[in-house]
């Protein structure tokens, strides 16, 4: 579209026609020298053919003067006449000798000497001697040389040098060019060269303009290539990076060899036929290089056999094009017709692809790039044998085609971004992303094997009541169904409160919560009254006695030091705790049953309660756990208790407090009378019934020593 847009403008624009040489004479006296800012030397310029004549040669000769002067343009092939046509009789090799008389502009620029006029010279392949000497001063600027202008094959020597030169300015105002050239069969094609004329500011920012284009496309292509080279030594599957890493590669090669970036360098040898045939080897790897991307991306598209073709074809081609064999030229012809071949099939090839709809994004942005590089690829392959005259556009089309590439990168790694994500939240539903972050990792796939750290958490499980009865009376994708409605309900309650799930362990749940113990207390009361709104499936809305099933939970909380990290082996590993923390969590929500509470607590979590209390408590007494030697001080929340319960444990309060006070004190028959007359008081309350059990025991005998604490057997 941007491309369209240009050539749009451009069509609308009027173009200044520069003028143009008449019989060796060109009139620039009307020209500004600012529109346009360079002027191509074209028209008739007077020629003598076969013959090399210098400055000095044709000072006393006349414009036209003389045996055998026609006139002719410079930048057109020898046999070819100024109105295009190409005449049978004149050969296309040979030496000339070429004169331009031209008229400067008026002195109108003060800063004339600052900014003089200057001559360029392009060329690709011919020698060539310019000279620019005013007819009666002499000299005006020193020769311009490129290789060496000869009679034949053997004396010349070809260059691909472009060279520019400031001139002075005569008094008359006029000039004079002479410019020898000769192209003999040298294995390397060759183009007509291309004299032009400007102020020296316009001419040098040209000149430099079109140099860092080159070396914009240059370096572009080689960043590429070497990018393309690490994703292929880090993924050595994929065989498509390698291919457009070496394509890129081989790119830089044509282009740094195809102008005169490598002879400038060398400007005191013959560097022609080394840089010629790189130029041409890099084309001739070019093309398999490209077909074997493509086929890289369609490997159902391309055939394997076509590819193998192809590269022992330009391996060869390759060979070939060395000096010492001199057939760089022939080769390319072939080479030229192959790559419109090519061009033509994997055109063929990208609309396959595009009406099996692979991947639509990718194969519509790679075959846009794809389809701009067969363009241009085309329109310099005719360019260069002469069938139009149009502009090289090689390095357009590589640009497009890297451009497209990089899209497709673009779009493959935002693909991978969020296949990424998608599968850090995925895995974040197994580990939660808190624990991850408790290890110090940003996500869950840079956890590794033995990850852990020592922190202290409030460790909270929950179990639900009575849900083994009632999964018994239902089907297992039922349970599966009311296990989830449940979780679906707790899971948001612990994120709301600061903690997170770590495991579910059939109907019960372990969470951590790393900060304020208040929030795990503030959690459970919230999972209590959320559990007792749980809505039970028509099948479990009455019992066998007509009764409406409870599900009510059991809670443990309990406060210590822990170690978080992952343990397993490398192919299967699992986040888990592990810490006597947890067991003494684990333990209150068993105790919570047999003695009928809801929420118990430890003293290490009251402790770290502010202020050290909890409203709507009452102490349990220190209880020696199933498995524990130490006892542990227990706290009821019963707050969380329905309504009815709640009033009953608030009443009894002071007499459950005096009972305590005489069982930790050994007065094991004043504590067994006064909790079975809570007992009796208020059947509801089942710690009541426990301590006067295990008092009257006590009673009956009692130990040698004593610490106060309830024992709980069993689990």
């Amino acid at each position: 579209m941007f491309a369209a847009l240009i050539a749009l403008g451009s069509g609308c624009s009027t173009p200044t026609t520069p003028p143009q040489a008449i019989d060796g004479r060109l009139d620039l006296s009307a020209w500004n020298g600012d529109d346009p800012p360079i002027v191509a030397l074209h028209g008739a310029w007077e020629r003598r053919l076969d013959r090399r004549l210098d400055a000095g040669d044709l000072a006393e000769r006349a414009l036209g003067a003389g045996e055998g002067v026609d006139y002719h343009d410079p930048s057109l092939e020898l046999d070819v006449d100024l109105d295009g046509e190409r005449r049978s009789a004149r050969g296309p090799e040979g030496l000339a000798t070429y004169r331009l008389r031209i008229q400067l502009p008026p002195r109108t620029r003060a800063d004339e000497a600052d900014d003089p006029w200057m001559i360029a010279v392009e060329s690709q392949g011919r020698p060539y001697q310019l000279e620019v000497v005013d007819p009666e001063e002499g000299h005006l600027a020193p020769p311009l040389r490129a290789g060496r202008v000869g009679g034949d094959a053997a004396s010349m020597v070809a260059s691909d040098r472009d060279l520019t030169t400031p001139i002075l300015r005569s008094a008359s105002g006029e000039l004079e060019v002479v410019f020898q050239t000769s192209h003999f069969k040298s294995g390397y094609r060759a183009r007509p060269s291309e004299v032009s004329l400007g102020r020296r500011t316009a001419v040098a920012g040209e000149l430099a303009s079109r140099r860092q284009d080159r070396l914009m496309i240059i370096g572009v292509c080689l960043v590429m290539g070497l990018y393309h080279l690490a994703l292929f030594a880090l993924r050595r599957g994929e065989r498509a990076p390698l291919y457009f890493a070496l394509l890129c590669l081989a790119f830089v090669i044509r282009q740094f060899f195809r102008f005169d970036l490598f002879e400038d360098r060398l400007p005191a040898i013959d560097a022609y036929p080394i840089h010629a045939s790189l130029e041409y080897a890099g084309f001739f790897v070019i093309v398999p290089l490209f077909a074997a991307f493509v086929r890289a991306l369609f490997p159902d598209d391309v055939p394997r056999r076509a590819i193998a073709a192809l590269g022992l074809f330009g391996a060869l081609s390759c060979v070939l094009a060395a000096p010492p064999f001199g057939l760089a030229e022939r080769v390319l012809a072939v080479n030229e017709i192959v790559a419109v071949a090519v061009a033509a099939a994997v055109a063929a090839a990208m609309i396959r692809v595009a009406l099996r709809r692979r991947d639509p994004p990718v194969t519509a942005i790679l075959g846009a790039g794809i389809g701009v590089l067969l363009a241009c690829t085309i329109n310099d392959i005719l360019h260069n044998r002469g069938w139009i005259r149009t502009l090289p556009l090689e390095h357009v089309g590589m640009f497009a085609f890297i451009f497209a590439q990089a899209m497709v990168l673009a779009l493959v790694n935002m693909r991978a971004r969020r296949t990424a994500e998608a599968l850090a939240r995925g895995l974040g539903r197994f580990v939660p992303r808190e624990f991850t972050r408790l290890l110090g990792k940003e996500e869950i796939t840079d956890v590794e094997l033995g990850d852990a750290v020592h922190r202290e958490v409030t460790v909270v499980f929950c179990d639900l009541r009575g849900f083994t009865g009632l999964s018994e009376r239902i089907e297992v994708r039922e349970v599966f169904a009311l296990l989830n409605a449940v979780y679906d309900r707790l899971g948001p309650l612990v994120r709301e409160h600061r903690g997170f799930v770590d495991k579910y362990i059939g109907d019960a749940i372990m969470a951590l919560f790393p900060g304020d113990p208040s929030d795990a207390v503030a959690a459970a009361a919230a999972i209590a009254e959320a559990v007792g709104e749980v809505i039970l499936p028509g099948t479990l809305a009455r019992t066998a006695r007509g009764e409406r099933p409870r599900l009510a939970v059991g809670v443990g909380i309990h406060r210590g030091p822990v170690m978080l990290g992952t343990i397993g082996e490398r192919e299967r590993m699992e986040a888990t705790v592990i810490a006597d923390a947890v067991n003494v969590a684990s333990r209150l929500e068993g105790l919570s049953k047999r003695l009928g509470a809801t929420i118990l607590l430890s003293d290490e979590v009251l402790r770290a309660l502010p202020g050290g209390a909890l409203p709507g408590s009452r102490a349990l007494g220190r209880i020696r756990l199933a498995g524990k030697r130490q006892s542990v001080g227990v706290h009821e929340l019963y707050a969380a208790d329905p309504p009815a319960l709640r009033a009953i444990k608030e009443r009894s309060a002071p007499a459950f407090e005096a009972a305590l006070a005489a069982f930790q004190a050994g007065e094991f028959a004043s504590a067994a009378a006064r909790f079975r007359e809570l007992a009796e008081a208020y059947p509801e309350d089942r710690a009541a019934a426990v301590y006067a059990e295990s008092a009257a025991a006590l009673a009956l005998a009692p130990p040698a020593s004593w610490d106060g604490a309830l024992e709980i057997r069993g689990k």
